[in-house]
């Protein structure tokens, strides 16, 4: 049976892969969760593999660790991997404080979670931020003119070609 925050809720294809730039001990229970909601994960403890690693087999997700002692300096790394194109990146910042998170998030992380973290909340976090890119690709196609007619509203779709409502 599915779990509320399982990714198989999400539209997009399956298994996403995800790679871990965080120190070993949350990397191994990160990667536990992760792996037990079908996500593909490869675990990194250190900025530049994990940077090595997205360029060489791409990735749907980065969850990366900003206060770590790095090789590389994770900010330039977010905003890097930002501007490349279509990757979910989830920053950890050492503490709950509102100017980590939001440095974070204007360097180009897509969410932030604060240490310590509940492996249970960043798979749910992960497949919200997947739910939200799926949302997105259907609204441009729709604005497009292209693909189905449909909105989605929760569980519910709305055919407007047919005129009906589905759920």
């Amino acid at each position: 049976m599915s779990k509320p925050d399982d990714p198989r809720h999400a539209s997009a294809p399956l298994p996403m892969h995800v790679v871990l730039a965080v120190p070993r001990q949350a990397g191994t229970a990160l990667a536990g969760a992760l792996s037990s909601h079908g996500y593909r994960v490869t675990t990194t403890t250190s900025q530049r593999q994990a940077r090595f690693t997205v360029e060489q087999n791409p990735a749907g997700a980065i969850v990366i660790d900003i206060s770590a002692a790095a090789d590389e300096e994770p900010l330039a790394l977010i905003h890097r991997l930002a501007g490349q194109g279509p990757i979910h990146i989830l920053a950890l910042p050492a503490s709950a404080d509102a100017v980590d998170r939001i440095v974070a998030l204007q360097a180009g992380a897509d969410d932030c979670l604060a240490l310590p973290v509940e492996p249970r909340e960043v798979v749910a976090r992960l497949a919200a931020l997947r739910r939200r890119r799926a949302r997105t690709l259907e609204e441009g196609r729709l604005s497009a003119g292209g693909g189905p007619r449909a909105l989605h509203f929760g569980r519910m779709m709305l055919d407007l070609d047919a005129g009906c409502l589905f759920g």
